[in-house]
């Protein structure tokens, strides 16, 4: 099959053809690839993944020449330029397997002006499917770029493996984010590559293999047995292996080249050029060419391997990064250490041809060479033949001797010379020979105390066991299984009451108590902690004050102890042994979903916090009381000398937590963190992507949070796959960096609803927002508020910071945004929208709230910026009201869906913003005035949930009726209260457009016969009500409901879903929660005297036409003419006429004339 694709080359814009094939073999799955031969079948694959077959699999059978599908503009041979596009991009993104084969690409050439360029444009999966690229060899490629992310085999891979690719000869110079292999690699292994050519970029992140290189917690970037050879240049961020580095491990790794820099404040070096808030990893060596060059602009600056390390960044195994002159390089001990300090291994080298090492070079061997011990100091050579090869000589440094000592009821220790330097033991002093074991078994099995607690074979006191904050260690008693006995404890009590001793180890464990030397066992408990996996025992025991007793430990099979347990001591009259991690007092639950932890002060949330951080990810927990934090968290007070204590979140990345947690309401004050480490809040680190996890109702007090690292959030720094609901944070603050939140710092795959900020947010960075920091994929906020201001350098908004994919499902905001970027991308709910944003229901902002930059007001935007192919879906729904229609009640009515049910609620006349809670806002339709010019306002109400009080605040007035229909007229009969019982109807008058509804504590009511009111309760949900056979439906409403004129109650009118009438005639009503309808016989609608059904019952004052039924209202007088029937006035059809003129009218039964 051959098709012929148009492409607009770059940058003229002629226009050049590419005519691609389909191979002839394979159906692009894994099993069975592509086979592709020629550039045409290359151009074909990369068009079949760009349209959609994002795993579409191929494997190179030939070598190809890509002179034929791109290629540079020859204007002597009127070619017009041909720019490849990529293999996957940010709308495809590519995650199958490319198999090189390890044949050649030949003439790759790219000039583009779009971001995510090379041969592959951009991989990655969103489920996790890692892609697979393998053996490819690339020669003469001419590659540019103006845009970020770009690289010869890959613009951006992310959660991709990338093995055996070389690039040979040819040029790169891009913008920013560029690199030898790839441009961004994030969460990408990369091993076996090599890149030969100089790399350019005009701007930051420029690598001879990565230009970025970023690892997400739970997964790794790594750069392993990869070498560049070629000069690297770059404005900032430049490094001879990778420009920035944040989170990587770089294992065996060889850099030759000079590195260039035009900005000097982001760091530049030989191997990395910057380390950014995480940790780089050296595995193995990492060696440069000391002798290679490292310019800033013009000027040789000196030979340091990583340019700058900020300071919320580490370095593990750094002295492992070699520099190494050239002559050494050339002698073959760069590749000797690449090998792991011997021959064999992935490196090889040519001697006397080849100057660096090689990947898959020739075997070397080591000819008369020596170090030190240290792995410095180089001499000698090394050879390619085999005979010639002996053994690389260390040179010691000075040492310490250690004399033995005979063994006792102890280990004894042989005599040994430690060198100061490498720290191995050797028998003689001139450390020639190694000693791996300096221990002397014991000569008794075990110690044998008397009543003096001192041992009769050694002379060893006891061991002395106290309370307190300091763990006892159990150390080891010997190598032989064969011994039996229990390790023993002194403790003399400090108190009277119960002591609770537990202990903690990776062995099954039994514990004794004796009042005695040589007595009875007291108390012996093993294996009986409520979980039946527990391997450590936990016994307690009533001791007095003053009095010695032995504690012992040992293995449940009686075996003696081998290894480190900690034995843990607490008593009934103190607190203080529970900061060590110790059980609660009274244990109750099992850890499980079914039956949590039941926790009931700061000590046992430390208990918890801890024991889930030891391993148990899976602990279930809930809140039986308020907790106060300050006992193992505060700030440092000098005056008093207390050191600072910060809490340490529960679940950390490499033990992160998926269970359950239920605050049961109850209330955490005081929690204070100040930290450099990420993942900050109460949990840390949260991710199963197999369970989900839960957290709810918690209310936060007072919080004091301060993080110099990424990822805060008063709740949780970090969360994947969890549902959190009902957290609120009333007072405090919390200062970040990068992704913080009110709520959480970054979220992936969760929902959060029902959750509310109070507190500023301050990031330094970016990410920063009320609820949350960072949303990644498939996350959702629903019903959730946050009141607080939010402050950070850019991608700050009052909901969401950065969005990648959301729902956002009536929310609401009122905080002002301060950003400190000139292009801010902030906005009063939402910073930036990467992808998707999609609104359900309504988004509320308080249209009085600012956006700043630093002090200067800024034009207010609810959405700061998206990416150019973002979505946003309902952007119509959000809606802005000022503080003083926010007062009203109707920015609650809105959120509802214009119900009175649902999650908002706003006490009116004390909250200023809607609120979630109890005071629900009913809508009023607005009536005629009363016979004082004032407003009047009519409501129907009911709820089926729990009796309710409605209310308005001093000095509005209420009033709430049952109402009656017979022989076709109504009757409104006032109520003596507002109390409305469950499953009742009402209809209220009132002077303004909004009341509160509040559920009652209990439910005691009783509701109103029927007869005595015809009001029905609706439904939970929206339906429509089919009327009983002889009965009518009403619902309130306007008679005309766009000039609202008309009030009163009409008969049932139901629509189709195209707005058609399908029944008019009250057999039918669409019934709305939390409004009640009128159920009338049709019988007590029909006025006997003209037989007419009254097809509505309209308030005093308005107009209607004929079939209208009278309503008179008892014992109100605040109606105009409703005391008394008889002065009312009506027209000669029957209709009430509150402001007659000159005519002929109707009053107390005679016709009367008003001129």
């Amino acid at each position: 099959m051959l098709l012929l694709v148009t492409a607009m080359a770059m940058p003229k814009m002629a226009w050049a053809q590419v005519t691609t094939s389909q191979p002839d073999n394979g159906d692009g799955t894994a099993a069975n690839p592509y086979q592709i031969t020629t550039a045409a079948e290359l151009a074909w694959f990369r068009d079949v993944v760009n349209a959609g077959k994002e795993t579409a699999c191929a494997r190179l059978e030939a070598n190809i020449d890509m002179s034929t599908v791109c290629h540079p503009a020859n204007e002597s041979e009127s070619v017009a330029e041909l720019s490849w596009v990529p293999i996957g991009n940010n709308s495809n993104r590519w995650h199958g397997e490319f198999n090189g084969n390890n044949k050649t690409i030949s003439n790759l050439y790219i000039n583009a002006s779009e971001e995510y360029s090379g041969f592959f444009g951009y991989t990655h999966d969103p489920k996790g499917q890692r892609g697979i690229i393998k053996d490819i060899i690339f020669n003469n490629v001419n590659i540019k770029s103006t845009k970020e992310y770009f690289g010869v085999l890959a613009g951006y891979a992310w959660n991709t493996d990338i093995s055996g690719i070389t690039v040979n000869s040819g040029s790169i110079n891009g913008y920013r984010v560029v690199g030898g292999i790839v441009g961004r690699a994030l969460d990408t292994k990369i091993s076996n590559c090599v890149n030969r050519i100089s790399i350019v970029g005009s701007d930051y992140a420029i690598g001879g293999i990565v230009g970025y290189a970023k690892a997400y917690a739970q997964a790794s970037s790594s750069i392993t047995n990869c070498a560049n050879y070629g000069n690297v240049k770059g404005s900032r961020m430049v490094g001879g292996i990778v420009g920035y580095s944040e989170g990587l491990t770089l294992c065996n790794v060889f850099s030759s080249g000079d590195v260039t820099f035009t900005n000097d404040y982001y760091g530049s070096g030989l191997v990395v050029g910057h380390v950014e808030s995480s940790t780089l990893t050296i595995s193995g060596y990492a060696i440069y060419n000391s002798d290679a060059k490292r310019y800033y602009n013009t000027t040789v600056q000196d030979p340091v391997a990583l340019g700058k390390v900020t300071s919320l960044a580490t370095v593990t195994g750094e002295s492992n990064i070699k520099g190494l002159s050239s002559n050494l390089l050339k002698s073959g001990w760069g590749t000797w250490l690449l090998n792991g300090c011997k021959s064999e291994g992935e490196w090889g080298q040519t001697i006397n041809t080849e100057n660096y090492p090689v990947l898959n070079g020739t075997q070397i061997y080591p000819k008369d060479a020596s170090m030190k011990c240290t792995y410095t100091n180089f001499s000698g050579t090394f050879t390619n033949t085999s005979s010639e090869a002996s053994t690389v000589s260390l040179t010691h440094g000075t040492n310490t001797h250690y004399e033995s000592i005979a063994p006792t009821c102890v280990e004894g220790r042989k005599e040994y010379y430690e060198c100061n330097d490498c720290h191995k033991k050797f028998r003689d002093a001139v450390m020639t020979e190694e000693i791996d074991n300096t221990v002397i078994n014991r000569t008794y099995a075990h110690h044998d105390f008397g009543n003096d607690y001192v041992c009769k074979n050694c002379n060893a006191p006891m061991p002395v066991a106290t309370l307190g904050d300091a763990d006892i260690v159990v150390e080891k008693t010997g190598d032989h299984n064969s011994q039996y006995g229990y390790k023993l404890y002194k403790y003399v009590a400090d108190g009277t009451g119960t002591l609770h001793v537990k202990s903690y180890g990776d062995a099954d464990t039994e514990g004794a108590l004796w009042t005695s030397v040589g007595g009875e066992v007291a108390s012996s408990v093993n294996n009986d902690d409520s979980s039946s996996s527990e391997t450590d025992f936990s016994l307690t025991f009533d001791v007095t004050q003053g009095k010695t007793y032995i504690i012992g430990v040992r293995q449940k099979s009686h075996e003696a102890i081998e290894g480190d347990y900690i034995l843990r001591l607490r008593g009934s009259w103190t607190e203080t042994a529970d900061r060590m991690g110790i059980e609660p007092f009274v244990w109750t639950g099992e850890g499980t979903d079914a039956s949590p932890y039941e926790l009931t002060s700061a000590c046992h949330l430390l208990w918890f916090a801890k024991l889930v951080n030891n391993g148990n990810t899976t602990a279930c927990a809930r809140l039986e009381a308020d907790i106060d934090m300050s006992k193992v968290c505060h700030a440092a007070d000098e005056s008093k000398g207390v050191a600072e204590l910060s809490w340490e979140p529960i679940s950390k990345s490499s033990n992160p937590w998926h269970g359950s947690f239920d605050g049961n309401n109850k209330t955490i004050s005081n929690l204070y963190i100040n930290t450099s480490a990420q993942y900050s809040g109460l949990f840390g680190y949260i991710l199963n992507d197999y369970v989900r996890c839960s957290i709810k109702d918690i209310i936060f007090y007072n919080v004091n949070i301060t993080s110099t690292a990424d990822y805060s959030g008063v709740l949780a720094g970090n969360v994947k796959n969890t549902d959190i609901s009902g957290i609120t944070v009333n007072s405090g603050s919390i200062n970040g960096t990068t992704d913080v939140g009110g709520i959480v710092g970054r979220a992936n795959k969760t929902n959060i609803t029902n959750c509310v900020n109070r507190i500023p947010i301050v990031g330094s960075k970016k990410n920063i927002g009320g609820i949350i920091g960072y949303v990644g994929e498939n996350t959702s906020v629903t019903n959730c508020a946050n009141y607080g201001d939010v402050k950070g350098y850019y991608y700050i908004g009052g909901i969401v910071g950065y969005i990648v994919d959301i729902t956002l499902n009536n929310v609401f905001t009122s905080g002002n945004v301060t950003c400190r970027l000139t292009d801010p991308n902030c906005g009063l709910v939402a910073g930036y929208v990467y992808e998707k944003l999609t609104i359900q229901g309504h988004i509320l902002y308080n249209s009085d709230a600012k956006i700043f930059y630093y002090s200067a007001e800024q034009t207010v935007q609810t959405i700061g910026n998206k990416k150019s192919y973002a979505t946003i879906t309902g952007e119509s729904n959000i809606v802005g009201l000022n503080s003083e229609n926010l007062k009203t009640g109707e920015g609650a009515w809105i959120l509802n869906g214009q119900q009175s049910t649902g999650a908002w609620g706003q006490q009116l006349g004390t909250d200023d913003y809607p609120m979630l809670g109890d005071y629900k806002v009913i809508k009023a339709a607005k009536g005629d005035k009363d016979k004082n010019g004032n407003d009047t306002y009519w409501a129907t109400f009911s709820n089926l949930n729990s009796d309710a009080t409605l209310l308005v605040p001093s000095p509005r007035n209420l009033t709430v009726y049952n109402a009656t229909v017979s022989n076709g007229k109504m009757t409104l009969k006032m109520r003596t209260d507002s109390q409305v019982a469950k499953e009742e109807g009402v209809l209220l008058k009132t002077d303004g457009e909004y009341v509160n509804a509040k559920a009652n504590a209990t439910d005691g009511l009783k509701a109103v016969d029927y007869t005595d009111n015809n009001l029905v309760a609706t439904p939970a949900t929206e339906k429509t009500i089919n009327a009983e056979t002889g009965y009518k439906l009403y619902r309130l409403t306007y008679n005309n409901s766009t000039d609202k004129t008309g009030l009163g109650f009409y008969l049932g009118l139901v629509k189709d879903e195209n707005d058609n009438v399908i029944s008019s005639d009250g057999s039918q009503l669409k019934a709305t929660p939390g409004k009640a309808y009128l159920k009338v016989s049709t019988g007590a609608a029909t006025n006997t005297a003209t037989t007419a059904l009254a097809r509505s019952f309209v308030f005093p004052g308005d107009d209607e036409t004929t079939g209208i039924g009278e309503i008179v209202i008892e014992g109100d007088a605040g109606i105009s003419g409703s005391a008394n029937a008889n002065d009312r006035i009506y027209n000669l059809q029957g209709q009430q006429v509150t402001a007659p003129v000159k005519g002929l009218y109707i009053k107390n039964n005679k016709k009367v004339i008003i001129k």
